[in-house]
């Protein structure tokens, strides 16, 4: 991995909200590089920025300065229609609310993503049994049916999952997805994302409180006050 190519990379990158009369920087001027291939965990107590990182990092949230570069490309200098498409065809998205449609089915839900990409992009990578195997592989061959009532709050999560990975992207974007969870499913989620990190080479960063996920990450970035303060590998 040490030879992997970067996919994620910021260069003093910043992020200022106004408050009122006072100005408050939520990231301070960071420099992160995350090769291909690369499972990291990013932690720090609430308000120190881990957030707003990682949304700048998706291209949800623009920077007041600094870059954020996807595959060497820089996508603070892209259009918002064009942030849009890197999003969707490049990163993954896992949540602490799950966001899932209450009327669709889980096969349906992570369908949906994969026709959104497949409408927008006619030569996309519309494989049509992508989703059912996805959901295999996270343990919910025999929930593909049920809507998300029906399912634990952890199943509706790894549904989550299995729709963030369903076309395909480089990264996986993760804030806090075992922080509703009790140990139980929280150690089902982690092993859904450390065998897609070992066997098909997902890249991913992962937001958490949470020791033992981070354990389980091949680096830990530590944040506080909007800065870096301590990065070492969790092996």
């Amino acid at each position: 991995m040490i030879d992997a190519k970067p996919v994620l990379q910021t260069i003093a990158l910043r992020k200022q909200y106004d408050m009122g009369k006072a100005k408050v920087e939520a990231v301070a001027g960071i420099d992160i590089m995350v090769r291909a291939g690369e499972f990291v965990a990013l932690m720090g107590p609430s308000g120190c920025g881990k957030s707003t990182l990682l949304y700048m990092l998706g291209g949800m949230v623009a920077p007041t300065s600094g870059e954020v570069r996807i595959d060497g490309e820089d996508i603070t200098k892209l259009s918002d229609s064009e942030r849009t498409l890197i999003r969707r065809d490049k990163i993954g998205f896992v949540f602490q609310r799950f966001n899932l449609f209450p009327t669709l089915s889980a096969l349906d839900n992570v369908k949906l993503a994969q026709e959104i990409q497949r409408w927008r992009n006619k030569t996309g990578r519309g494989d049509p049994n992508r989703a059912s195997r996805l959901l295999e592989r996270v343990g919910l061959a025999a929930k593909v049916d049920h809507k998300p009532y029906e399912m634990s709050i952890g199943e509706q999560q790894r549904v989550a999952i299995a729709r963030a990975l369903v076309n395909r992207p480089h990264i996986l974007l993760a804030d806090e997805p075992t922080g509703n969870l009790d140990t139980n499913n929280s150690a089902r989620v982690m092993e859904v994302f450390t065998s897609l990190n070992a066997e098909f080479g997902q890249t991913m960063m992962v937001i958490t409180h949470n020791p033992e996920v981070a354990a389980v990450a091949h680096r830990k970035i530590h944040m506080r006050d909007g800065l870096i303060v301590d990065e070492a590998d969790a092996h």
